[in-house]
This record gives structure tokens, C-alpha cells and sequence, in this order.
């Protein structure tokens, strides 16, 4: 199984309406023996990011929305302070 890089593009589809969108990795992370990763629409300027949970199931891997409020939190502030903290999101290039 492919690493997850920063970087990479993947389809995702959304379960409930069965839509496909393409979004970037931007960055990937490991908090409390869990793998997380921030994504953004790959064809969109966005300031937000989504964080996903990769889950690894055999030879299959997911990209799950993290329900636990305590998880999202934590994670969220990890890639807020430790990640992210770098970026000035309104630098004009």
C-alpha cells in the first residue's frame, strides 16, 4: 500500500449523494497512534482545510470524518499549532 504524501490529488466520493470531487493532500499527520490528514479542494483557492482520519482496513484504506468531539479537537490543534502555524494564509504571492 502507497504511502499518503503531501501533495497527492485523490477522488473522493461522498457516501450519502454518491459525488465525486478531487482534493490535495496538504498535510499528514500521526496523533496518538492515528494517522490524519488535511485536505483542500484540488481545483479551488480555499483558506479552510478538512481534517480526515485514515483508516486501513486489509489492503483498503478510507478517509473517515472524525465524529468524537475530543478527537477533532485534538487533532485540529495539533495541525493548527504544529503543522500549520508556519503559513500566513493572507500573504499575497
Amino acid at each position: 500500500m502507497e504511502e499518503i504524501l503531501a501533495g497527492d490529488v485523490y477522488t473522493l466520493t461522498d457516501e450519502e449523494t454518491g459525488e465525486e470531487a478531487q482534493y490535495e493532500i496538504v498535510a499528514v499527520a500521526e496523533v496518538k497512534g492515528a494517522q490524519y490528514v488535511a485536505i483542500v479542494p484540488a481545483d479551488e483557492e480555499v483558506e479552510e482545510y478538512a481534517i480526515l482520519r485514515v483508516e486501513t482496513e486489509g489492503e483498503e484504506r478510507t478517509l473517515a470524518a472524525i465524529e468524537d468531539d475530543d478527537e477533532w479537537e485534538s487533532v485540529a490543534a495539533y495541525f493548527d499549532n504544529e503543522i500549520f502555524s508556519e503559513i500566513d494564509y493572507d500573504e499575497e504571492n
